[in-house]
């Protein structure tokens, strides 16, 4: 994942300060867990917390101090990034929603509109017609090339670049 390769690198040059270093580990630590459990619906900050070893407002500090967002907003942004890579896979919404950690269909299709500005379906269609007019542009050998791209599937490391993207779309 992005920001856990941030973390990495910013913890490697935090400096000698051990105290620093240990700061930063959490962080690791925690984008490490979200990144395994980030599809259980039930996952909290508290949980996080609990499983690197410090309390829920300490990790918040430091998740805060380290990445400049709060756990609770990464972890956000990480499932709907997620979503998002589903979507494009033509993954069914409501599968999608129970794939990233939400109950219900309704309560993603809302925070996801809230947070993107469209409605899954949508995103699903803007997305699709993008991949289809960047393709109309492109000669004939590299249709197939970029149809075959366009479908593979997410990688934790994309995770900020369809983020970003999408926010820029939106």
């Amino acid at each position: 994942c992005v920001l856990v390769d941030y973390a990495r690198s910013f913890s490697a040059h935090v400096g000698a300060d051990s105290e620093s270093a240990a700061y930063s580990g959490y962080v690791t630590q925690a984008l490490s867990y979200i990144d395994a459990h980030f599809s259980r619906p039930e996952l909290t900050v508290r949980e996080i917390a609990q499983a690197v070893g410090v309390s829920a407002d300490y990790l918040s500090r430091q998740f805060h101090k380290a990445l400049g967002i709060a756990a609770q907003e990464y972890l956000k942004r990480y499932r709907f990034a997620r979503a998002m890579a589903l979507l494009q896979a033509d993954v069914p919404v409501g599968q999608a929603a129970k794939e990233v950690g939400f109950h219900s269909l309704c309560h993603f299709s809302r925070e996801f509109k809230k947070e993107m500005g469209v409605t899954p379906s949508q995103y699903r269609k803007q997305y699709a017609m993008g991949v289809m007019q960047s393709m109309a542009m492109m000669p004939n050998e590299q249709k197939a090339a970029a149809l075959d791209a366009a479908v593979k599937k997410f990688t934790p490391e994309q995770f900020g670049t369809y983020y970003d993207e999408v926010l820029e779309f939106s």
